[in-house]
């Protein structure tokens, strides 16, 4: 049985939808990921992360129904919405928007720290994202999610499907951090 997907063409077309999350430092190591911290669990690691004044961005637009597009300034990839391809280079980002089972939008990127410099994160990337959808799926009628209900679809997402390693202060810091 195939899952419905709300279209939110006709929606956009009225509005744009902002969201962001700020970058952040990591300051305290890399304790949080489960294959570091469970053999250590007896020392009781800690990590601690810093979130920063930049932020990175996400702008919701109508596009075709049935599709989504995600693009930044150096990719643009677009896929049904029933049918996202998880391999390409917003993999990431098409699971979330699977996840939301929206189509009809173009889902814009921008950074306000370089991608891949260690700060900005996928964890941003994907709290910022699951805040705009989440948001538009709340306009449309859907129930309100909170920071603690994205943060943990977006962290399970990205480590259930095995993404990346990444441990849960990412997504902490870019929910709460600013």
């Amino acid at each position: 049985m195939k899952k419905a997907f709300t279209d939110l063409s006709d929606h956009l077309q009225a509005v744009e939808i902002l969201s962001s999350a700020p970058c952040r430092l990591d300051v305290g190591g890399t304790w949080d990921l489960k294959c570091f911290a469970l053999p250590y669990a007896s020392l009781n690691p800690a990590t601690t992360n810093i979130a920063i004044s930049a932020r990175t961005g996400i702008r919701l637009r109508a596009y075709r129904p049935g599709y989504v597009r995600i693009q930044d300034e150096f990719h643009r990839e677009t896929f049904p919405s029933d049918a996202p391809d998880m391999t390409g280079h917003f993999g990431l980002l098409f699971a979330v928007a699977a996840h939301f089972a929206m189509g009809g939008v173009e889902i814009e990127i921008s950074y306000g720290c370089p991608p891949r410099s260690g700060v900005g994160g996928s964890g941003t990337l994907s709290v910022a994202l699951a805040g705009a959808l989440a948001c538009a799926r709340e306009r449309v009628g859907g129930e309100r999610l909170s920071r603690e209900e994205i943060v943990e679809i977006v962290y399970n997402i990205e480590d259930g499907l095995r993404f990346s390693y990444t441990g849960l202060q990412d997504q902490c810091a870019a929910a709460y951090g600013g």
